[in-house]
């Protein structure tokens, strides 16, 4: 491993990066044993997707996005746990059309501070894969973003479900 960056190991990277990708492509999409030249980048086949494609694959990758979170990420799975019961319970207690704009104002806020907690993860991972003291604080300094987040809407609930609750109990 190369912890110095000189401009031999940016050319080591960049040939290991080719000879990477010569090896995952087929014989037939380099054009042949005549055409390979390894000190020339690829040329990947390119696939002409219309405008109309484009913006419809980006739901497809936005979808995925969430599916890795939601297979991945056992806090993302306890929010929908936890949003699924307040949802339910702003049913059985009938709360208005604002009550429940501010309750899924406050799910959809708790999960996108969650995702973002997991691309921060992520990406602190792959650019620092053993431990570092910075790591950890970034880490940490994320998942306390999403705890605050949390709180504010378990505060949420509390004014929204708070008044209907008392009114059920006191019946």
């Amino acid at each position: 491993v190369c912890y110095t960056w000189s401009a031999t190991t940016i050319k080591l990277k960049r040939d290991m990066r080719r000879w990477y990708i010569y090896k995952s492509l087929s014989y037939k999409q380099w054009g042949g044993k005549n055409r390979i030249n390894m000190n020339e980048p690829p040329k990947l086949p390119q696939q002409s997707k219309s405008g109309w494609a484009k913006f419809i694959a980006g739901f497809g990758y936005a979808f995925s996005g969430l599916w890795y979170a939601l297979r991945t990420q056992r806090n993302v799975r306890v929010h929908a746990l936890i949003a699924l019961l307040a949802i339910v319970l702003g049913i059985v207690l009938h709360i208005s059309a604002v009550e429940f704009a501010l309750i899924f104002v406050a799910i959809t806020a708790v999960f996108i501070a969650e995702m973002f907690n997991t691309v921060f993860e992520l990406c602190i991972d792959l650019a620092s894969p053993e431990y570092h003291p910075l790591a950890k604080i970034a880490k940490d300094v994320a998942a306390g973003a999403v705890l605050l987040n949390a709180m504010l809407a378990v505060v949420i609930g509390l004014f929204v479900f708070g008044p209907h609750l008392l009114a059920l109990i006191r019946g």
